[in-house]
């Protein structure tokens, strides 16, 4: 039973989170934000590296928690260096 509800506590505390980041991406759209703002807005909220792209897979922002350099440089130099680059190229061309 506590296993049960230490479960439903993180979930409740994940649905917190939620909603608060739902509210702030809502803030940011209705202030017209750019996108490299929501890009740090997620790279904060989730502590991870953050890369928006468009359908052509070009990096459009990139942002990492607690980063003040070229996110979007090191993003792109990554994509281009490892096998990801690949699988975003054959993405890009069967369109999945």
């Amino acid at each position: 039973m506590e296993l049960d509800q230490r479960a439903v506590q993180h979930e409740n505390v994940l649905l917190r989170e939620l909603v608060t980041v739902y509210q702030q991406l809502t803030g940011l759209t209705l202030q017209d934000a750019d996108v490299s703002t929501v890009a740090r807005l997620l790279a904060e909220r989730t502590a991870a590296t953050v890369a928006i792209v468009s359908r052509g897979h070009d990096i459009l922002a990139a942002a990492a928690p607690d980063a003040d350099d070229d996110v979007a440089g090191h993003v792109r130099a990554y994509v281009a260096s490892t096998r990801l680059g690949a699988v975003l190229n054959s993405t890009a061309q069967t369109r999945r």
